[in-house]
């Protein structure tokens, strides 16, 4: 008798294991840990014999420096696992590109459960890339870019030709990504954004962290100090707004003019007869202005870099002005940052385009 129990316990028991052990590996999502990774950090997988045959073009479209940092550094920090290993140790990264080819697809199962077949078979056979994007598939805060393509030689020339899609498509990620740790689960509006929206008709949500510096009838400068590797650093965020004239108020002469207008005022240096401006100098990365809209609304944007005039203190900035729907005048918000050994993150900055996000 024990022993024919004994008998049909052994391969319950071995039914139970299999089934437990199955379920952790097609439910990783359920329920959803939070993703991980640094912002920056790209996750890009395939099998291994595309990765090796796209080396050079991933490399050309995603790991171009920086044209606005000091230092030669890419946007993205690429990691590039084969299928197998990144469903062991990469699923729950934060921002993750996949490249399918009918060559691959079949190992694919659990990436491309969002898609149905149709769908996935009318895409790889286009001699176009499709560029597709899915969140939160095997965790919070996930957002994995899709490319589907009929061959690797059309993958390839659609890498070039289509890079500034796929790099705008990976930079909305991160930026979701940050608004998210900037301000957590929290999407209410701080008392600072019902202030500025009041007096201004514009506002922005001022994260937890920062500290207000200065205050006065038109201009608020709030600051949040930290650290790293022993180094000190600093975001500084501005606030102000001046009567809108012309067509003229979204070049870059005008608002490089008005920036140094108030920040000579308002930003002074430690050293007497000292303040902020914006640089010109070659030494520094070219400064960039484009047109824009946030949230609906028309806005000149500006990266430069700021110096205090007579002491050798720079960084990075990046400018908004914003025009009110009344439109009789400029809203704007500016984050830049300082650290002391120059070596500045685009990460850092992304922190900026986070809050920037908010304005409305």
């Amino acid at each position: 008798m024990f022993k024919f129990k004994y008998a049909l316990f052994v391969p319950f028991a071995c039914f139970v294991l299999l089934y437990l052990n199955s379920c952790s590996l097609n439910n990783k999502k359920e329920p959803l840990s939070e993703s991980v990774g640094k912002a920056g950090s790209l996750i890009i997988t395939s099998d291994s014999g595309t990765l090796s045959g796209l080396n050079i073009e991933l490399n050309n479209a995603l790991k171009l420096p920086l044209s606005n940092l000091p230092s030669v550094q890419p946007f993205f920090e690429l990691n590039e696992p084969d299928i197998e290993t990144f469903s062991k140790f990469y699923y729950n990264q934060r921002t993750i590109l996949v490249i399918v080819l009918p060559s691959n697809v079949n190992q694919m199962d659990e990436l491309l459960e969002p898609f149905d077949k149709d769908s996935i078979s009318l895409w790889l056979k286009s001699t176009k890339m499709a560029v597709k994007v899915q969140e939160n598939l095997l965790a919070k805060n996930q957002h994995i870019v899709y490319l589907f393509a009929n061959t690797l030689t059309n993958l390839k020339s659609n890498l070039i030709s289509e890079r500034d899609l796929i790099v705008n498509t990976l930079m909305q990620a991160e930026l979701k990504d940050e608004i998210v740790k900037v301000y957590g689960e929290n999407t209410g509006k701080g008392k600072f954004y019902e202030r500025f929206k009041n007096k201004y008709g514009v506002g922005v949500n001022i994260p937890n962290g920062f500290k207000i510096v200065k205050e006065n009838d038109n201009f608020y400068w709030f600051q949040k100090d930290t650290s790293i590797d022993g180094f000190a650093k600093s975001i500084g965020l501005i606030i102000n707004a001046y009567p809108f004239t012309d067509s003229t108020d979204f070049s870059y002469v005008k608002i490089r003019n008005m920036r140094d207008s108030f920040c000579k005022y308002n930003i002074s240096g430690s050293l007497k007869g000292t303040y902020m401006g914006t640089s010109e100098s070659d030494f520094y990365p070219t400064r960039t202005f484009e047109k824009i809209k946030v949230n609906g609304l028309m806005a000149g944007k500006m990266r430069g870099w700021w110096t205090i005039k007579g002491m050798t203190m720079a960084g990075p900035f990046i400018r908004y002005v914003v025009q009110v729907p009344d439109k009789s005048s400029l809203f704007v918000f500016e984050g830049f940052i300082y650290q002391a050994n120059i070596n500045t993150k685009e990460r850092d900055l992304r922190v900026i385009e986070a809050i920037a996000s908010t304005i409305q």
